[in-house]
């Protein structure tokens, strides 16, 4: 098989090799010639790494990830010893194509410091994706507060054993397209008015105070390219959601979840007057205060615009599925 490669061009072999993980492409090639060895370090290479494939042992091996670090281009490690084995063997200004991250299962309470300073010195990240055990609210707030990753397109951040909101967020516009957060209601102006360029938005999003008044400390800006809203919410009211549309012109497709507060979200017809505009609703097991004690009560509400409804009640609490898809000619 090797003098098979050896017959190819280096554009072709180039080719050919970024179709490997880095891990394996580097395990099979480096050391069997200088000519392979040129290759696999050609910083012209963009790698691939995913560390699901890689057994514990090998993630050890210092040399073999110094070799590959400034042909990377994305990264996933899946556990927190991958992580930090990883980040001991790697210096950040090694990474200089990296534009993707996503690092599973992080233990973040004892190496916090280091793993967001380590994050901040990778300023060609596009692609930031962190699923951690522990409190990582300081990274989200050191990228909107502090902007350490200007160059960032889509973040997502997601903690197993807490919630995760954006405790503060004052500071200047991101570059960012695509967020998960969690965030406060109240707090929703400013993350907003730092992330202009939104296209996708899931957010989890709660409330502490009144279910009748509109949101908020400042007015909500408009976000003209924001096209699809993934909405989680707790004790979020109609009244709530519907200054939130109102700053959303061009949306295309929302998905509802959550624990609601207040009224209407058990009656159809007020619904559809609050998403009437949009081509494709999805309502999942939406938590809502009810006076009803049918469940009849509440489905004779939902009119044709509705599809797939579904609604249990228990103990005073409406629990609520339902689709919409509309075609534009139908809006």
């Amino acid at each position: 098989m090797v003098k098979v490669f050896e017959i190819l061009s280096d554009e072709i072999l180039m080719e050919i090799f970024e179709y490997f993980d880095a891990h394996h492409l580097f395990k099979a090639f480096y050391n069997l010639n200088d000519r392979f060895n040129r290759l696999v370090k050609d910083r012209r290479l963009c790698l691939k790494l995913n560390s699901k494939c890689i057994r514990d042992q090998d993630m050890i091996k210092v040399t073999m990830w110094s070799r590959m670090a400034n042909c990377l281009t994305a990264i996933t490690l899946i556990n927190n010893k991958h992580i930090l084995n990883f980040m001991s063997a790697c210096r950040e200004s090694d990474l200089i194509a990296l534009q993707s991250l996503r690092l599973h299962r992080l233990r973040i309470r004892k190496n916090k410091a280091s793993i967001v300073k380590y994050i901040s010195n990778l300023p060609t990240l596009k692609n930031l994706c962190i699923q951690a055990v522990g409190d990582i609210d300081v990274l989200t707030v050191a990228i909107f507060c502090e902007n350490i990753l200007p160059q960032l397109k889509s973040y997502e951040c997601i903690s197993f054993d807490r919630e995760t909101h954006v405790s503060s967020a004052y500071g200047p516009q991101t570059s960012i397209e695509q967020l998960t957060v969690g965030c406060m209601l109240y707090k929703l102006p400013n993350l907003l008015t730092q992330t202009p360029k939104l296209q996708y938005l899931n957010i989890k999003l709660a409330n502490v105070g009144p279910a009748d008044t509109t949101l908020l400390s400042s007015s909500l800006p408009t976000m003209t390219n924001l096209s699809h809203l993934k909405l989680e919410i707790r004790s979020v009211s109609y009244i709530h959601l519907t200054d939130l549309l109102k700053s959303m012109p061009h949306l295309q497709s929302l998905e509802l979840s959550g624990s609601s507060v207040g009224d209407n979200f058990d009656n159809g017809y007020q619904l559809k007057a609050l998403f009437a505009h949009l081509p494709i609703v999805i309502i999942e097991n939406l938590r809502c205060s009810t006076a009803a004690h049918s469940i009849k009560t509440i489905l004779v509400t939902f009119d044709a615009f509705w599809s797939d409804v579904t609604c249990t009640i228990e103990y005073g609490r409406a629990y609520l599925s339902a689709y919409v898809q509309q075609t534009k000619h139908g809006l």
